[in-house]
């Protein structure tokens, strides 16, 4: 007796890798996209590559979820962080600068008023 008894047989493990992959792969299937809901629709075949992407898929998922299950700052910290950073100042020293490289507004007297030259005639 070469297994250890309380390891799990070769063929059992395999079986519940089989298994598991035909459930992602019908996972899968139901994700894909078909070519229209008539009776002879055109239905992608699942690949390796395929299940490798959802399973990249997910893996990925997970780490936002991680990421925003335990955020970086806690709820007290990120309150005054803005504050701290001075935000709103600089956002208000900014819209200044813009605001100071525009023309001056003008009226369409002043526009047009290198026209009027009669009145200097009169």
């Amino acid at each position: 007796m070469d297994q250890a008894p309380h390891s799990v047989p070769q063929d059992v493990q395999h079986s519940k890798q089989i298994g598991a992959n035909k459930a992602l792969n019908e996972i899968y299937t139901a994700l894909v996209l078909h070519f229209g809901f008539r009776k002879h629709r055109v239905v992608k075949e699942v690949t390796a590559k395929d299940r490798n992407n959802l399973i990249n898929d997910y893996a990925r998922e997970e780490q936002n979820m991680f990421y925003l299950r335990h955020p970086y700052l806690t709820f007290e910290q990120s309150k005054g962080h803005a504050q701290d950073l001075k935000k709103k100042e600089q956002w208000i020293d900014n819209f200044r600068k813009i605001r100071t490289k525009y023309r001056d507004h003008f009226t369409m007297e002043m526009q047009y008023s290198h026209l009027n030259v009669k009145d200097a005639w009169e």
